[in-house]
This record gives structure tokens, C-alpha cells and sequence, in this order.
């Protein structure tokens, strides 16, 4: 029998029982406790779910532990470093995966191990890291933690050098450098000193100090340009006055066997170069 609500004039029909209404009061605290069990357990699995370190973080793992592997600031401690390494390699970042597969491959910090060197390498490799792939690479070249296996050891190492190539042909210095041994070693690209001293200068003239230390050494050497001391004082300056810890150490000795008569012409093309690079 309906009700009227004499103010809104709208019949009122009374509720059906709902289910959990007709069931007995012990049923009803069961299922509240299955409720409260549900909720619970989802709860927890929200607050599992952490969000990973960021690039910044994994590149600051990977730098201390590059400091310690080198003694950079910090004592000399290789077990150090690969603490820091493997927290970022664990992480999936692929330099930190690198830089582990370094070290078990040369035994720093840890014991030599190819096989493990490889595996990490690998995983690296396969996230795209052009470094990584050559370095797998060379592991099947001579079989160290994997099969002897010239034809994947080529494989990886197109791969490395497409990678260079793209980043170097947009003007990346780091990428231009890395070509440029490419070519110099005849890793995936063809043996051509020439080419390599192209990239190495392509690199040199951004101020990477790498290429400007190695373009220096090819111009002692005759690799890939004429022999030029004058040329490579410039160049082993220029990067030791960026910080290369190779040139600045080396330049002493350089100075020590360089004809003073070459000076003041080496030091205009510093002065030049300088000049015209203001901006690297």
C-alpha cells in the first residue's frame, strides 16, 4: 500500500530488502570481514608500487661510481664503483649495464669474468647503447663469454656504427668521436684513416676534448693527415686546457721536445682558433 507525500505529491513505494539485508546477522559480519580483507590486501599492493629512480639519479649513480673507479675527488676504490654501477645497471640504465660489463670484463672491483662481461654488455646492447654494441661485438670477435662468431660480431658493430653516424651527421661531438675510431679501428665501417681524422676534427672543433687529445696524436703520428708538430701542439693544448687529464699531463713532456722556433706560430693558431670557436 502506498503513501502519499502530501508536500510533493509523489507516491512513495517502500524498498525491497536487499540482498545483504535479508541475509543472517553471522553472514553479514562474514562478508563485512571480506570486505575489509579485500580492501586491505589492495591497499598494500598500491603502496608496492614505487616509482624508480630518475634519469638524473641514475646518472649520478654511474658518476660516483666512475669517481671511485678513478679516484676522481674520492680515494681509488673499484669494489666502490661497482657497488654504484650495479645499483643503476639493476635499474635497467643501460651506461650504468655498460660500465658493470667493463668492469667484469678488465676485473676491476671484481673478478674477471667474460661470460658476465657479456651479459651485461648484451643488455645494454639491446637497449641501443652504441658503446655497448661494440664492445659485444668485440666479444664475439674473440670469443670471450660468448662463441667465437665473426659474422655477429659484425652484426653488432653496424649496428654501433648507424648509431654514430645518425647522432654524428647531426652534429653531435661525442657521436662524431666515436665514428671517427670506428673508421680508425675498421669496426663495422671500413679501415680509412682519412675518414677518421675527419670525425676526430669534426668533434676537435665543437672543444671535445677526446678528439682534440687524439687529433693531436694524429697529427704526430701522420694518420689520416700530414705529419704537422705544430698541429699537434695546438690540438694537445686546446685539450689540456679543457681538463683532458691525458693532455695535461702529456703537454710537458711534449713542450720539452718541441722546437722553440714553432712556438709563436702554434700559439697564434691557438689564439685563432680560440677566436673563431667562441662559442664551444
Amino acid at each position: 500500500m502506498s503513501e502519499k507525500n502530501e508536500k510533493n505529491n509523489v507516491a512513495l513505494v517502500p524498498r525491497s530488502p536487499s540482498a545483504v539485508e535479508k541475509v543472517e546477522p553471522g553472514a553479514k559480519r562474514v562478508l563485512a570481514l571480506m570486505v575489509s580483507d579485500t580492501l586491505a590486501i589492495a591497499h598494500k599492493q598500491v603502496n608496492l608500487v614505487t616509482v624508480g629512480p630518475t634519469q638524473t639519479v641514475l646518472e649520478n649513480w654511474c658518476q660516483q661510481g666512475e669517481k671511485h673507479l678513478w679516484g676522481q675527488g674520492v680515494p681509488e676504490n673499484a669494489a666502490e664503483a661497482v657497488k654504484w654501477f650495479r645499483k643503476a645497471a639493476e635499474q635497467g640504465y643501460s651506461d650504468g649495464q655498460l660500465s658493470l660489463g667493463h668492469c667484469y670484463h678488465n676485473g676491476q672491483g671484481v673478478l674477471r669474468d667474460y661470460k658476465e662481461a657479456a651479459k651485461w654488455f648484451r643488455k645494454a646492447a639491446e637497449q641501443g647503447n652504441a658503446k655497448a654494441q661494440l664492445k659485444l661485438g668485440d666479444c664475439y670477435q674473440k670469443g670471450r663469454g660468448v662463441p667465437h662468431d665473426s659474422t655477429e660480431a659484425i652484426k653488432w658493430y653496424h649496428k654501433a656504427v648507424a648509431l654514430y653516424r645518425t647522432a654524428a651527421e647531426q652534429g653531435d661531438a661525442k657521436a662524431q668521436y666515436n665514428l671517427g675510431w670506428c673508421f680508425f679501428r675498421g669496426r663495422g665501417a671500413p679501415l680509412d684513416s682519412k675518414e677518421a681524422a675527419k670525425w676526430f676534427r669534426e668533434a676537435a672543433e665543437q672543444g671535445y676534448a677526446d678528439a682534440q687529445y687524439t687529433l693531436c696524436w694524429r697529427y704526430i703520428d701522420g694518420e689520416g693527415v700530414p705529419q704537422d708538430e705544430t698541429e699537434a701542439y695546438k690540438w694537445i693544448k686546446l685539450a689540456a686546457e679543457r681538463g683532458h687529464r691525458g693532455a695535461a699531463s702529456a703537454l710537458t713532456s711534449f713542450l720539452s721536445n718541441f722546437p722553440p722556433e714553432l712556438l709563436p706560430e702554434a700559439e697564434r693558431r691557438i689564439n685563432e682558433f680560440k677566436e673563431t670557436h667562441k662559442k664551444t
